[in-house]
């Protein structure tokens, strides 16, 4: 499999994996961007540790597709 789509991919599974965990769009929606951000951050900060990096940057890449498609709803 192609790097770039085994990524995606993996983003997509931890999206579903927030989306049943947190309960979906009814959830995601109730968060303000500067929530969103904070989310974000807390898991770049785990960044730092290489051996949560991996882990940490794909939470972030689809803590931020969370956001976008929250974003788009409210829009």
């Amino acid at each position: 499999m192609d790097g770039q789509v085994k990524v995606i991919a993996q983003v997509i599974q931890e999206r579903r994996m927030q989306d049943r965990q947190w309960g979906g769009a009814d959830h995601d929606d109730t968060h303000t961007h500067i929530e969103w951000l904070n989310y974000i951050h807390y898991q770049q900060n785990r960044a730092l540790n290489k051996d949560k990096r991996r882990d940490a940057m794909i939470k972030i890449a689809a803590l931020a597709v969370a956001a976008l498609e929250s974003i788009d709803r409210k829009a």
